[in-house]
C-alpha cells in the first residue's frame, strides 16, 4: 500500500513478480501478502523480505 492507501496486487508466478517493483522500491504504508477468494479477504500479513515492515504496520 502507498502513502495514499492504493493496494497493489499481482500474481506472483516463480521470482518474476516482486511485490517492491510495483512502486520501485519506494517507501510504502504497508506490504506483505493478500490471498483474496470470490472477491472476500482470506489472509493478509506483513512477509516481505525487501520492507521488513514491523508488527505494528499491520495493526
Amino acid at each position: 500500500m502507498d502513502k495514499n492507501g492504493r493496494i497493489f496486487c499481482g500474481n506472483k508466478v516463480g521470482d518474476i513478480q516482486n511485490h517492491s517493483a510495483f512502486l520501485s522500491g519506494q517507501p510504502v504504508a504497508a506490504a506483505g501478502h493478500i490471498s483474496v477468494a470470490n472477491g472476500r479477504v482470506e489472509l493478509i500479513n506483513n512477509f516481505s523480505g525487501h520492507y521488513q515492515p514491523t508488527s505494528n504496520y499491520m495493526e
